[in-house]
């Protein structure tokens, strides 16, 4: 899927297993510049673990594209 090529405003390639709305209306996010994410405290995403159904990993930390990064435990990339 085109959208998991995508890279984290922090850089990593976005985890295999978040998930959010646009993700199944197109294959891509939209550019930075048109929603002007470049932290988490910009995005405006709803986010969710595929792993756990909810808005927290496996390891009970909150799923967002900076948060679900190559540290922890449960990501996959």
């Amino acid at each position: 899927m085109t959208f998991l090529n995508n890279r984290a405003p922090s850089g990593h390639r976005i985890c295999a297993n978040l998930r959010c709305k646009e993700m199944y209306y197109t294959s891509e996010l939209a550019p930075p510049e048109k929603v002007m994410v470049t932290s988490d405290e910009d995005d405006r995403h709803v986010y969710w673990c595929v792993k756990t159904a909810l808005k927290f990993g496996v390891d009970k930390q909150l799923a967002t594209l900076d948060s679900c990064s190559p540290e922890r435990e449960c990501y996959d990339g």
